[in-house]
């Protein structure tokens, strides 16, 4: 059973351009673009028509670009020496898929990291759970986010977030990030087939950062029709899954 929706009414971002972490890059420009475009394009990410967005879908999908977007920039820095493999491993299930785990990847979702202009996905997903009226002391615990992700791997339930029944996304993370990743990829390269961006790529290195302040208003918005704290817990869990996975295995299907 689907969740509630949310309206499409436009708010204003929980973050002011002048407060972004990337503001005083000379890449700031085409950083705000695809804030913007990310932003604006996830109420379409899962419509239903004569509806609405659907709340959980979209946190869902959010969540797991934000995953995704620290795997791939991490492995990029990886790739040009900036960054050591060092603390990184690879689990293989029975099934032959694999994915990977260390703290390297986790520390990216979890915290601040300056390097990259990045102010951790757990940061500010729980900040604007905590602006949404929920207390401190009631947002998920962090370390059973991963722990929830990591039993479900290999079973019925790999890829759901641990919500109650009538707060399910409308698919799995894997099959979300599937449909989504692509578009946030040209959004945030600004390759529009029709026109591209005009001040060019967002850095990969700041992809991270970008993906991760894009949740923010859109967890603020779904507190209207949403528990925040399950909102959260979507967000979270579809992104620690979706750091994971190699995204050569989202054009696999594997």
């Amino acid at each position: 059973m689907l969740g509630r929706l949310f309206g499409r009414k436009k708010e204003k971002p929980a973050t002011r351009q002048a407060d972004f972490p990337w503001s005083n890059l000379t890449e700031a420009g085409a950083c705000n673009l695809a804030f913007g475009d990310l932003v604006n394009h996830a109420t379409g990410f899962y419509f239903i028509e004569g509806r609405g967005p659907h709340a959980e879908s979209t946190l869902a999908a959010l969540g797991a670009i934000a995953g995704m977007a620290a795997r791939v920039a991490l492995f990029e820095r990886i790739a040009s020496g900036e960054r050591s493999p060092e603390g990184l491993n690879t689990a293989t299930l029975d099934d032959g898929r694999q994915f990977t785990f260390g703290d390297p990847l986790n520390l990216l979702l979890t915290q601040a990291d300056p390097s990259i202009h990045s102010l951790g996905l757990w940061p500010v997903a729980a900040g604007a759970t905590l602006q949404a009226g929920v207390a401190e002391h009631e947002l998920p615990d962090l370390g059973e986010q991963f722990a929830i992700v990591t039993r479900r791997l290999g079973t019925p339930d790999e890829g759901w977030p641990d919500t109650p029944e009538g707060n399910r996304p409308a698919a799995s993370t894997h099959d979300i990030l599937a449909r989504v990743w692509p578009i946030a990829k040209t959004i945030l390269t600004q390759s529009y087939h029709d026109k591209p961006g005009p001040l060019g790529p967002a850095p990969l290195r700041l992809w991270p950062a970008i993906t991760t302040i894009a949740v923010s208003p859109i967890l603020g918005r779904t507190a209207a029709v949403l528990d925040p704290r399950i909102g959260l817990a979507i967000v979270m869990q579809s992104a620690i899954y979706a750091s994971k996975l190699d995204p050569a295995a989202l054009e696999t299907g594997s």
